[in-house]
């Protein structure tokens, strides 16, 4: 009996102590995240590099999760900031953690960043102050997020309240919410999750999405990859006319195109036209079939009375097809409620 609650008594140590890292790593990055909120995202911090002879305070962008995401809050304030010993720490302590029951990332294309848009329908990562990609923030990607939340008979429009959103630029021109901030979050997540689960092994991991146009659509592949390698699997990947971002440095770098879905990526989505002129001259922005996605499929005014004959703009009117709008409503329910419906291809 006594070697019984000796073993208790250690194990109960352990769990104690396993909780303090988090803790410590949680507080202050939730600290730096706050101050950045005041700072227009920018952190200070002396730094020397080389060829300085003293330290120089430099400016820096905060990288990963705001403060005041809901949930990571409480999990906060449950494991870290209350008067209950962690060694005490049940599952019924973590009955008001709420997760989300989708985590929605989303990139929009070059010149498309509208960081005032994305906080219209609660972008977790925004307030509304992270302004424009090059001073123009088309929101051409977003525009079709917001159709189907305003909505209410899409997926999207009913289940938003549920659905954690992330917005980010992936142009290469603005560094503030980029591919590195989505990142940082995702992993910060995930830490999240894996030190709730050291307590009820049942909380799984909210069902991972991601849409990305253009520029997003292929930076998008590599941060699915990233996550992939990090053991991340995201159940939707969702792209629409993959543009590789150094087509703005060397236009002949897109036919070296090498979009392909990771291995952990449960399933991934593809919409691409080849025949696009106007919609950035003079050059012609045509997508790419992405390797192993699921299903790549190729649009143009044969398939979609929303697309030219000419093919002009057809990079961005390809978002505005029925196809598009329904595969992604049809992929998202199946998704949120494992279901297999049969989407229209």
């Amino acid at each position: 009996m006594k070697k019984i609650l000796l073993l208790s008594v250690l194990i109960i140590g352990t769990k104690a102590h396993s909780n303090v890292d988090f803790c410590k790593s949680a507080n202050l990055k939730a600290k730096l995240s706050k101050e950045a909120s005041e700072n227009k995202g920018m952190l200070k911090k002396r730094i020397k590099r080389p060829g300085d002879k003293i330290p120089k305070t430099r400016r820096f962008f905060f990288r990963g999760c705001r403060h005041d995401i809901k949930w990571m809050k409480r999990v906060r304030s449950t494991l870290c900031d209350n008067d209950i010993k962690k060694s005490q720490i049940e599952k019924e302590n973590l009955s008001e953690i709420q997760l989300p029951k989708m985590i929605f990332f989303m990139f929009d294309g070059a010149a498309d960043f509208n960081a005032e848009r994305g906080n219209s329908i609660n972008a977790v990562n925004l307030d509304g102050t992270e302004g424009n990609d090059l001073g123009y923030g088309n929101a051409n990607g977003l525009r079709q997020i917001i159709r189907q939340v305003n909505d209410q008979d899409t997926i999207l429009g009913k289940n938003w309240n549920n659905i954690q959103f992330h917005y980010h630029t992936a142009s290469g021109f603005k560094g503030r919410e980029n591919q590195v901030s989505a990142e940082k979050c995702m992993k910060e997540m995930a830490n999240y999750i894996t030190e709730l689960r050291k307590i009820d092994k049942s909380i799984e991991m909210p069902k991972l999405t991601f849409m990305g146009y253009s520029n997003g659509a292929y930076m998008g592949l590599a941060f699915q990859k990233k996550m992939s390698d990090l053991g991340i699997s995201f159940d939707l990947v969702f792209t629409v006319d993959p543009v590789e971002q150094t087509l703005f440095f060397y236009p002949g770098k897109l036919k070296k195109f090498r979009g392909k879905k990771a291995k952990n990526t449960k399933r991934l989505i593809n919409f691409y036209q080849l025949d696009d002129f106007g919609s950035l001259p003079p050059l012609k922005l045509r997508g790419r079939p992405v390797k192993g996605a699921d299903i790549n499929l190729k649009l143009s005014y044969l398939e979609s009375s929303s697309m030219y004959e000419t093919g002009q703009y057809s990079h961005v009117t390809i978002l505005r097809t029925q196809q598009v709008d329904e595969v992604l409503n049809c992929e998202m329910n199946n998704v949120l409620f494992g279901e297999k419906q049969k989407c229209k291809y």
